[in-house]
């Protein structure tokens, strides 16, 4: 295997990898948390406009905390259960 192709395996490797797998961290961006739900980034947005989602704003970039997130996925699964 070449070192172009190793690189390209190290780099599928890191793009299956969830960065929400990743204890450390305590924020996602949109694109991230978009990716992991299975939606798109407009809709992700619209849910934040609407205050449906929370989230924190730091500049310009949204960003969903580790806690806000699966507060989120708490409140959608009580909903769910309600149904």
């Amino acid at each position: 295997m070449g070192h172009r192709e190793m690189g390209e395996v190290k780099r599928a490797e890191t793009v299956t990898g969830s960065p929400l797998e990743d204890p450390s961290r305590l924020a996602f961006s949109v694109d991230e948390v978009a990716h992991f739900l299975g939606i798109g980034r407009s809709l992700l947005y619209e849910q934040i406009r609407r205050g449906q989602f929370p989230y924190i704003r730091v500049g310009k970039r949204y960003l969903i905390t580790r806690q806000g997130l699966a507060s989120y996925l708490d409140s959608e699964r009580e909903h769910v259960a309600a149904g």
